[in-house]
């Protein structure tokens, strides 16, 4: 398990520092990469970047399998596309953009 304490481990605070709102209407552009990842919002935002970071295959294979971790889907997209100022909390863990809904 990751540790909790940012000081204990600089990759997480500096996934910390760069984690932030961001509207649909940037992200978008990631998708001709398809470089978007949905996160649950069941889950920490940053645990699963840093799973991601660290390679870490079993536990990002555990949330795949659960649908807690996806790539977006028509309905998803449909919906986003509807309302481009929606935000979402978002992550850049190269070369993925990961994201997740919160507050609206």
């Amino acid at each position: 398990m990751c540790p909790k304490n940012p000081e204990s481990d600089p990759l997480r605070a500096e996934l910390e520092k760069s984690l932030g709102p961001a509207e649909w209407s940037l992200i978008r552009k990631q998708m001709a990469k398809d470089t978007v990842i949905v996160v649950s919002p069941a889950l920490e935002l940053i645990e699963v970047a840093l799973a991601v970071a660290k390679n870490e295959e079993d536990r990002v294979k555990e949330w795949i399998g659960s649908g807690a971790v996806t790539k977006p889907d028509l309905d998803m997209l449909s919906s986003w596309e509807k309302t481009p100022e929606r935000t979402f909390l978002c992550v850049v863990v190269h070369p993925f953009v990961l994201i997740q809904t919160f507050g609206n």
